[in-house]
């Protein structure tokens, strides 16, 4: 798995990138665990997005008692598909911060791209779906703040980020327009 929805209350669900949670571990990972443990009691939504984007609702593997393997194989493959909009992020402490904003989908992200490049880097490449111009973003930035620029001659938002320590192992995209947010996770490659 690459990033985890579930249901926090009705209508309200939390995104959390697993890899990260899994690097993280600590009070994170016992948030996490105690969430879905919830949610599993109360058959609650969950979903599972994997690094193709498939997306699996973990609830129905929970019905049909399979494993989460099995499922992946079992289940109709359905990439970019219809994990819900997250209204709530988890932080690595635990907490969770609101998404402001509503949903918009913009993202091409059969085409974004994360590449490791030989010095404590990444390229990011964030490319817009068909009907999306770049006049109605605002704005398209890492988690971290980090604003990634449009380049006309590629016709992406990119930009070769620069770490000190360790570099990450995906690139949590966040999308902005006049309408609300997209977030976004690319594994790095």
């Amino acid at each position: 798995p690459v990033m985890i929805y579930y249901q926090h209350v009705a209508d309200q669900s939390v995104q959390v990138n697993y890899l990260d949670m899994l690097n993280t571990g600590g009070v994170m990972r016992t948030a996490f665990v105690t969430a879905l443990t919830t949610c599993e009691n109360y058959g609650d939504p969950i979903y599972v997005i994997d690094s193709s984007e498939t997306v699996i609702d973990y609830e129905v593997a929970l019905t049909k008692s399979v494993a989460y393997s099995t499922d992946l194989k079992s289940m109709p493959t359905n990439p970019g598909g219809t994990a819900p909009f997250a209204n709530y992020l988890m932080n690595a402490d635990g907490t969770l911060t609101p998404i402001q904003g509503s949903n918009v989908n913009a993202i091409n992200t059969t085409k974004t791209t994360a590449t490791y490049g030989i010095s404590n880097d990444v390229f990011v490449k964030v490319y817009l779906l068909s009907g999306v111009s770049p006049a109605n973003v605002t704005s398209v930035a890492l988690a971290d703040g980090t604003v990634l620029p449009y380049n006309t001659t590629d016709g992406a938002y990119e930009k070769d980020v620069q770490y000190t320590s360790a570099v990450p192992t995906s690139a949590n995209i966040v999308l902005t327009t006049a309408n609300g947010t997209q977030t976004y996770t690319v594994l790095a490659q």
